[in-house]
């Protein structure tokens, strides 16, 4: 399967991170990286009977919980 993910650029007060996400067979996945960063960590996360807003959400903090504890 192929799927065209939607890309968004979330500006936060603790970095600014590309994200995109899509949903397959029903259920939201993600990716997100912090494009402000030295380095960062590329996360991917996905998770049935959640909502989109949700796995944003999951793949940003992981990404920077990574970076904060590796930056």
């Amino acid at each position: 399967m192929i799927y065209k993910p939607e890309r968004l650029i979330c500006n936060f007060d603790h970095g600014v991170y590309a994200v995109d996400v899509w949903q397959a067979d029903g259920t939201w996945q993600a990716t997100a990286t912090q494009v402000d960063a030295a380095s960062s960590f590329a996360s991917f996360y996905y998770e049935e009977d959640k909502d989109r807003e949700y796995v944003i959400n999951k793949a940003i903090m992981d990404v920077k919980e990574h970076n904060d504890e590796n930056n």
